[in-house]
């Protein structure tokens, strides 16, 4: 079952790279970059999230005094 699982997404993926691959240049760009937006919007919308379910505001200036501290460091 495993095996036929990992064979529909290398199918899924393939074709995906197939249509990117044949695309025009411009487009090949697009789609890599809004992939990379897209990623990094996630990773966005998760700490939104995480703010979002802890309204408790000393919490969140916490969180975020410890993620600048650890991106400028």
């Amino acid at each position: 079952m495993n095996i036929s699982e990992d064979t529909t997404t290398t199918t899924t993926m393939s074709n995906i790279s197939e249509v990117t691959l044949t695309a025009s240049p411009p487009l090949r760009i697009f789609g890599a970059s809004s992939y990379l937006f897209f990623s990094s919007l996630s990773t966005v919308m998760n700490s939104l999230l995480i703010i979002i379910l802890y309204k408790d505001f000393t919490y969140i200036t916490n969180v975020g005094k410890t993620l600048i501290l650890a991106f400028l460091s």
